[in-house]
């Protein structure tokens, strides 16, 4: 398979430089470490996307890991790893902010069933599960802070159509005389903006209460989110996604059958005006 058919898996970060023989650190992004970062073989390394121009980051170049181990470096757990070829601090220098990756074909077969790789559920398409109706798709998936993950729904152009007919009818219900005008003013910028919202999304608790179908082979997921939870949809800032929105990490996800209080609609909507862009 080449390169342009293989999908990758961000496993680390390249580091500074350690030592006067080509080791370098890496910050891991896999819940396997000892196995990606640690045991000898081919690993390959691509370069940062250029920050000036639209051009995508070059293609992945394949090295050989010799050896990794686990060390503690300001208080956090980091990995020194050294690679063949890669012979002195200078050139370990130039590889800083590089990502090492692995082919996507590589990665261990999850046994749970309720537990997913991230970079499997981003993408999948959204659905209610009592009727069907297409929600959007999944853009992104956050750490939780309790006992669930979130995630992170971009919604569909027909639930954004909805939301505004939504809106228009409820700015429409005041009084004559109090809101005529106001309302007059509103359905004109309707009007002007074409009728619907910019992108909107929800964040919605992995849990398998309001998550009970995942489907990877269709690419589908089906949803029983709280009533009123997508009348909640936050704007979505789609000029500066953040790295982690390519879900491209080897980050297992469990999809825990316990609800607990995060996944209490006051508590979606806290979160679905809080942080899309924090970074996890």
């Amino acid at each position: 398979m080449s390169d342009e058919e293989e999908e990758w898996v961000e496993i680390g970060r390249v580091g500074p430089p350690h030592g006067v023989r080509g080791e370098f650190k890496v910050q891991p992004l896999t819940d396997f470490p000892e196995e990606r970062l640690g045991m000898p073989g081919p690993r390959w390394l691509q370069a940062p996307a250029p920050k000036i121009g639209r051009r995508a980051a070059p293609e992945p170049e394949e090295f050989e890991l010799e050896w990794g181990r686990m060390m503690i470096s300001k208080g956090n757990e980091v990995w020194l790893v050294k690679l063949e070829g890669v012979e002195s601090p200078e050139e370990a220098a130039l590889l800083r902010g590089h990502s090492l990756l692995i082919p996507a074909s590589a990665r261990q077969a999850l046994e749970d069933e309720d537990e997913f790789y991230v970079q499997d559920l981003v993408g999948l398409t959204v659905v209610l599960q009592s009727s069907g109706e297409l929600v959007g798709h999944v853009s992104d998936v956050f750490d939780g802070t309790g006992t669930h993950d979130v995630l992170r729904i971009q919604l569909a152009p027909s639930q954004l159509e909805r939301l505004a007919a939504s809106s228009s009818g409820s700015s429409g219900g005041g009084s004559s005389e109090e809101g005529g005008e106001d309302g007059g003013e509103e359905a004109e910028e309707g009007a002007e903006g074409g009728g619907a919202p910019g992108p909107r999304h929800v964040l919605l608790p992995f849990a398998k209460a309001m998550v009970p179908v995942v489907d990877l082979s269709a690419r589908r997921m089906e949803i029983t989110p709280p009533e009123g939870l997508l009348e909640l949809a936050a704007p979505s800032n789609l000029r500066r996604p953040r790295r982690e929105n390519r879900g491209k990490r080897e980050r297992r996800k469990p999809r825990p059958r316990v609800q607990s209080q995060a996944a209490e609609p006051g508590a979606a909507a806290a979160g679905s005006s809080g942080g899309s862009d924090a970074a996890s």
